[in-house]
């Protein structure tokens, strides 16, 4: 049987990375939208019926990002409390 070893450390930084980037990438979505909110409030026509088309398609992105990476953090730290769990469990058998 092969040998696995978790390093537990990096998963649980991995869970708190993929946490950090959500929060990151939401912020500057909103940092864009906040900073174009000027000029955007000159656009007419065209322009703007496509920046309220961009803001839709961004404001979904960020909801579809939000949910994946969330759920991907909250996964990736079960299975971790898993490999725990299953770790002691496995050490007292020995003990």
């Amino acid at each position: 049987m092969a040998d696995v070893t978790l390093h537990h450390p990096q998963v649980e930084q991995a869970a708190a990375d993929m946490q950090q980037a959500t929060m990151q990438m939401s912020n500057a979505l909103d940092d864009l939208e906040t900073g174009m909110s000027a000029m955007a409030s000159t656009f007419s026509g065209q322009s703007a019926d496509a920046w309220r088309e961009f803001q839709a398609a961004a404001n979904r992105a960020e909801i579809d990002m939000q949910a994946a990476f969330g759920h991907g953090a909250i996964v990736l730290t079960q299975m971790h409390e898993t490999h725990k769990r299953a770790d002691h469990h496995g050490a007292n058998l020995y003990s």
